[in-house]
Formats: C-alpha cells, structure tokens, sequence
C-alpha cells in the first residue's frame, strides 16, 4: 500500500478499501460505556495516514530514526484520532488472532448450546489478491451474535503512549534534540514569522500569542515538515521502558476497579436489596435501590486507603454504575445518567446541565456529605425532584447530625457574620454569634470558651483582618484542640475575601464565600456544614455582603474614596479595589467577558462563561486584587468597554 501511495497507482476506492475501518462490536478492548456502537475509522484518519504514509512513514518498517515501526505514527497526521481510534484500528489487524483465540477458548471451554458457527467479514488481508477475505469461526453467542474475548495483556487503560497531543506538547524538546541544524533554523524561523505579533501590536508592549495559535502554528510546521514527527518518536523511545510499567499500572487499576470492586459491590448490596429483581421500567424505584446501595458501599467501590482511588473522575463513575447497574445482562433495564460531583467546578458543571437535562432521570454522586447538602440544596431550589443525590464516603463522623454552631468572626465582618447567622437560623441550626449573644457586662472569655465547647461546629470567618487577629486566633485554635486530626469537623473555615491561609488553620479545607451569588453562597454554607438536610427555601433579611449585594454596598463607600490615586500604583489598597468592583459590577455580559479575555487570568480563577455574570465578575475582582494589575491600565481598559 505505501509502495503505490508513493508511485501515485491509488484510487478512492483503494482509500476506502484499504483504510477505512468498522468498529468490531462483538469485541470490547478496554471497557466501554454502554456499547461498542462507535464510527469506526474513516476519512479523516486515511487522509492523514495517507500523509504519513508518503512522507515520513515511507520507511515504516525499515525505520532509521526508531527501534520499532509504531503503527501508532499513522494517527500523528491526522486530527480527532484519539484512544478509540487506535482500539478500533488494533482490533481490525488482529482480528483473526482475536477470533483464533476466542475459538480454542469456545471448544475447551463451552457448550454447544452456549456457541455455533459463524461467517466473520474481513477476517485477514490477502497480500496477493489485494483484499480482505471472509472466513467462520465457533465462537460464543449471545442474543444471536458472537463474541471476542480478548487477551489481558493485549489491554492498556490510558491514552495512547505515542498520540497527536503529546507531539505539540514536546515540540520544543524535539526541536532541541535535532542534530539537522539547517532544519531546526528553518522551523524556528517559520514559527517566529507565524507567532509574531500582529501589525497594530504597541511596541512596548509585551506579546504572548494564544495556545490555540501556538498549536496551529506547530500543526503547519508538522504539515510543512513531516519528518519532524521522527524526532518525537525518538524522544518516546528513550523513556519507553517507563511507559510499559505505567500501561501495566493503569491496566491493574482497571481491572480492580472496573471488575473486582464491581463484582463484589454486586454481590453484596445490589443482590441483597433485590435491584435485579425489581421491575425494569421501574425507573425511580430502580434509582432509590441503587442510591441505597452506593450509601452503603460506596466505600467498596470508590475508596482506596482512607481516600478517592487516585485519578478517580465523573468517567471512571459514570462507567462504574453503569456496568454495576446492568450487572446481569439486562440492557432492557431503565437507566439514569450517572453524575459525580467532587469539587465546586463540578458542582458548577451540574449546574449548568440542569436546564437542559431537567426532566431526565439522574443519580448524583458526591465525594462527602458537604457536598450533598449542597447538591441537594441546588437541585431544590430548581424544584428537581426526579434526581437523587448520594455521598460515597459514609464517614461516620459526617453522618451525625449538626444541630448548633458558633460563629467566629472579628468586627470589620460583621455584616458577613449576620448573614451567615440568619441563613444558619432560617435553616433549623442553633447559632451562637458574638453580636447578639455576648452582652455587655459578661465575661467575653468565658462565654467564647462555652460556645466552641457546647457547639457541634465552630466557624471561622477569614479575612485579612481576622488572620491578623490576635483574638480571633484564640477562637479558631480553641476549637482546633477539641479536633487536631478534624475526624469531627469541629471547626469549619469559610473565606469571605482571597487570602492566603497558612499554619495549623491551613492545613484544614476550607469553602469560599466570595465570589459566588448568595444562591451559590449559601447552597455552599449548608454543604460546608454537612449533618442533616435543612430547609432550602430561606428567607433571609440581612443583605447579602457577596456579589448580589453588588452596586449598593459598594457605593456606600465611594462617597469617602479619593478621587485622585497615583496613575503607576497597582490593585491594592482597599480604596482601589470598591473604585475597580464598583465599575466591573456595572459592566454587561458581553463587557465583562471581553474584560476577562483581555485580561487573561488563569483559568482556575475564574468560573465558565456558562456561569452566572455576578460570579464571574465577583472572581474577577478577587483575582485582582492579588493580580500585579496596573490601576490606571484597568481603568482605561474598563472606560474602552463602556464606551
């Protein structure tokens, strides 16, 4: 096929002959969710082989640059061909070893009422005839098709050691490791003129071009070049005996955790709380009885030493359920979609899924108790209640009830601390807090060492004024002594503003207040505080100190700020930062998100455009206001946009 690729004699029809693949749906390399009911391999993939195929591959087989051919080099030229297009692509050219294999297993093992004969299309590739031959295998069957069983140590569980990605991630060391000076000057000069900054660039200004730019830039260097792909190859090579370890490691993981905790999850709570037995179209039944069993042995399947088995994501969960849930064969069964939430993007991500997902079956998956206090408040307040919400952790210490709670705070937070107490109030919680409780004339010591002591919580209500509090330090440490190793979750640390937590009172997670909308707030302030459910429809008189509060709290304080402020000075002082959130808050959708494209924060900082405009225009000023941002360039920037 190379030798006519290069000599021109290759039609369409050979194109589609000869590189494009089917999914083998009676196969399943590697685990799946749902089906094998995949694409396949088609134009994409050949355009890009062919490619290959002519340029840098022309030696495939005969490679001077590699040790060993790599069919993995095909999917380097053409975009989208991930780890399921190599598996489609694998399992074509063994098939015959994966049916040969299957077939010894068939008559040593089986029955011949648990297998027949079957005729297999495109079983091997006649050399000498130029096409695919059929041919008939016995083999198992089941609901009139075949299966192929496929041998473990054919199995990996990760991308693909040699993938497109990696190959623009490490194009800097393979242009490093290039002994073909003429080449590397060649490529780096193509890529200066392409990543140079564009006519109407100021000159003093320093220019960073976007990734996607970078990456389009190596793609046509890569189309431009494509014997440069032999220098990865090489690079991958000298860390190969690293990748067969990591493949065998990633393999055994899958194994324990997509088949024997499975098995054994099965056997033991859904079996015994007869989910096989209840009725297939029974769908909220079906979920109830699921939910029940990952309550109870959620631990069995997702915990690993004490904590989360490592890498764990909402893939890995969603797959899990569902090979749990259709555990003895019955695709007839009703399903759900399976959800996980472990940290705030995610519960972010829920979120922005319920208005299209609202009226569909799901199950939500939490890491903790917090965190489904939390879901369970969002899901609430949207009036979902065909959706169930479960914690995986069953931490005894978490499943206790949390009826009263002392609030820690230092003055300049008052208005912080009144609104955390009435949501705590208006949620069924017993509060004791500083401004109401203790009274003039009483013995502050005192009454601060009974509170944390008589409370099932204590709150700690950071800020840069409490962190610098010799007073509140006593509060939180009083607290930290009744729970050192926080098994109870004494003392529960809330930010209000972005400071950094360090020591003791570091070293216990914490949730941020700011930043969100006081939905998002206090959905978050219930999750922090775990125990019980509570009420989800509050009804709070204190204002809200967060980003709802927006424009008027702020105005408050204008009338006292300076007008004129030193034009080199940076974000900081505090008369800068309510002029700078004064005039972000104002901003409209579309203004707030060219603000944060040209400001370009890191990522993590600031939520999706799908989130809410207060909670990303409330982010965007905490990010400021640690950000090295000039104030008289913020201001220019922010008089552009409205103008």
């Amino acid at each position: 096929m190379r030798d006519r690729l290069i000599s021109g004699n290759f039609s369409q029809v050979d194109e589609k002959e000869l590189l494009h693949f089917s999914e083998i749906r009676e196969n399943w390399l590697g685990y799946s969710v749902g089906s094998n009911a995949g694409h396949g391999l088609g134009q994409k993939f050949s355009k890009g082989a062919i490619i290959g195929l002519k340029g840098p591959l022309k030696d495939f087989g005969k490679e001077k640059y590699s040790v060993s051919s790599h069919v993995e080099r095909l999917f380097l030229f053409s975009s989208g061909s991930g780890r399921d297009a190599l598996s489609d692509f694998v399992t074509n050219l063994c098939h015959e070893y994966l049916l040969k294999f299957t077939q010894n297993f068939t008559k040593k093992y089986l029955t011949s009422e648990q297998a027949q004969l079957f005729h297999i299309r495109r079983v091997r590739f006649d050399y000498n005839l130029g096409r695919w031959i059929d041919d008939k295998f016995y083999l198992p069957k089941h609901q009139f098709q075949h299966i192929l069983l496929t041998p473990k140590n054919l199995l990996t569980q990760s991308v693909p050691w040699i993938n497109r990605p990696e190959l623009f991630e490490r194009f800097g060391d393979m242009l490093i490791s290039m002994e073909d000076q003429h080449l590397r000057n060649s490529v780096n000069e193509f890529l200066r003129q392409k990543l140079s900054p564009p006519p109407n660039h100021p000159v003093n200004k320093q220019f960073t071009p976007t990734k996607k730019d970078v990456k389009y830039a190596y793609e046509l260097a890569i189309e431009n070049w494509p014997d440069l792909a032999n220098y990865y190859i090489m690079i991958k090579e000298d860390n190969g005996e690293e990748a067969k370890e990591l493949s065998k490691m990633k393999v055994t993981r899958a194994g324990d955790l997509f088949r024997d905790r499975i098995l054994l999850f099965v056997s033991r709570h859904l079996h015994d709380l007869g989910f096989y037995e209840t009725e297939v179209t029974n769908i909220q039944k079906l979920m109830n009885v699921f939910s029940k069993a990952i309550s109870v042995g959620g631990r069995e399947l997702f915990i690993k030493d004490g904590h989360l088995i490592d890498g764990l994501n909402a893939e890995d969960v969603k797959l899990v359920c569902t090979l749990a849930w259709w555990g003895d064969g019955n695709k007839k069964r009703s399903i759900p979609q399976f959800k996980f939430v472990y940290d705030h993007r995610s519960l972010m991500n829920l979120e922005s899924t319920i208005v299209d997902n609202k009226k569909e079956a799901a199950i939500v998956i939490t890491t903790d108790r917090p965190r489904k206090s939390t879901t369970d408040y969002f899901l609430k307040q949207r009036e979902i209640t065909n959706w169930n919400v479960v914690s995986i952790t069953g931490n005894p210490a978490e499943e206790t009830n949390v009826e009263s709670v002392f609030i820690s705070y230092t003055k300049a937070d008052e208005i912080w601390a009144k609104w955390i107490g009435e949501v705590l109030v208006q949620a069924g919680y017993q509060v004791t807090v500083q401004y109401k409780d203790f009274l003039p004339g009483s013995n502050f010591v005192n009454k601060m060492d009974f509170a944390i002591k008589n409370t099932d919580r204590t709150i700690a209500v950071l800020s840069r004024e409490y962190l610098n509090s010799e007073c509140a330090a006593a509060e939180w440490q009083a607290a930290f002594i009744d729970d050192p190793l926080s098994e109870s979750r004494k003392l529960v640390p809330l930010r209000i503003e972005k400071v950094k937590v360090k020591g003791l009172l570091g070293s216990i997670v914490y949730a941020d207040l700011f930043g969100l909308s006081e939905e998002s707030a206090t959905a978050m302030l219930l999750g922090a505080l775990g125990g019980e459910n509570r009420p989800t429809s509050l009804l709070v008189n204190e204002k809200f100190p967060g980003s709802d509060s927006g424009n008027n709290l702020y105005q408050e304080y204008l009338e006292h700020v300076p007008k004129h402020i030193e034009k080199n000075e940076t974000v900081e002082s505090p008369q800068q930062r309510m002029i700078v959130a004064d005039r972000i808050m104002k901003l409209s959708t579309s203004q707030l998100n060219m603000l944060v494209f040209g400001l370009n924060p890191p990522e993590n900082e600031i939520p999706p455009l799908n989130a809410s405009a207060k909670d990303r225009a409330s982010a965007l000023i905490a990010w400021i206001a640690g950000a090295n941002v000039k104030f008289e360039m913020l201001q220019s920037l922010i008089s552009t946009l409205e103008n």
